[in-house]
């Protein structure tokens, strides 16, 4: 039995299609169809598709989640819009040995900067400067 769903096996074909050789891509559709039609055709799909070494290793980042750069995975595009501060997200100074911290108040607030150094804050966790 295989460790993903149905489903996720034949989107990943269908990611797949366009890097395919000209029999595979078709030997592929083939069964994509016959999947639409309630077929369970998932096993050969994955049969078909991890015969070549370079094939096998893209399914398996499209089946783990692992889009690579220049594509999305399965279609999804992310959300819309930008990363905002939220309330409760500390901001802090990169300068080492600061420890001036700032907690937003409201979504999207942009914290001040430092008042020791007139520096950017930054989101807690990141590296600070050397």
């Amino acid at each position: 039995m295989p460790e993903y769903p149905p489903e996720r096996i034949y989107a990943a074909a269908r990611a797949l299609l366009p890097d395919l050789d000209e029999p595979t891509r078709r030997r592929v559709e083939a069964l994509l169809a016959q999947a639409e039609g309630g077929a369970a055709t998932d096993l050969d799909i994955l049969t078909l598709l991890t015969a070549h070494e370079a094939t096998r290793e893209r399914l398996r980042a499209l089946l783990k989640g692992e889009a690579t750069r220049g594509e999305t995975l399965l279609g999804y595009e992310g959300l819309p819009g930008g990363l905002a501060s939220t309330p409760g997200q500390v901001f802090v100074c990169p300068e080492p040995g600061c420890g001036y911290r700032y907690i937003i108040g409201e979504a999207g607030e942009t914290p001040p900067p430092c008042p020791r150094h007139g520096k950017p804050l930054i989101p807690a966790g990141e590296k600070k400067e050397r």
